[in-house]
């Protein structure tokens, strides 16, 4: 692998891992999908509700949010981007059901 791809993909699991500790911290159970195989990076849980997690390292492109919104979840469940800001850690960026984006 080159040393770049290499650099970049470490840097991503590692904030992976930061996500997972902070959504821990706050009372979440919390599965991670390794090698990116899945849409979501993370899965967090709690009894009353479900968070679907796509980490990224900036803000998302219109077209990887497009992606989410057409990805139904349960409603006790809800789909983030998250991602780190001047200000904020972690960004969360709530990601509508289709049916939610057109109201």
């Amino acid at each position: 692998m080159p040393r770049k791809v290499k650099k970049r993909k470490l840097k991503g699991i590692r904030y992976e891992r930061e996500v997972r500790d902070w959504l821990k911290s706050l009372g979440f159970t919390v599965f991670r999908s390794s090698a990116s195989l899945g849409l979501f990076d993370l899965i967090a849980i709690k009894p009353s509700e479900i968070w679907f997690l796509q980490c990224k390292s900036k803000p998302p492109f219109k077209r990887e949010v497009d992606e989410l919104i057409l990805f139904s979840v349960p409603k006790c469940a809800r789909k983030f981007f998250i991602y780190p800001t001047e200000k904020d850690k972690f960004h969360l960026l709530p990601i509508p059901n289709k049916n939610e984006s057109q109201s």
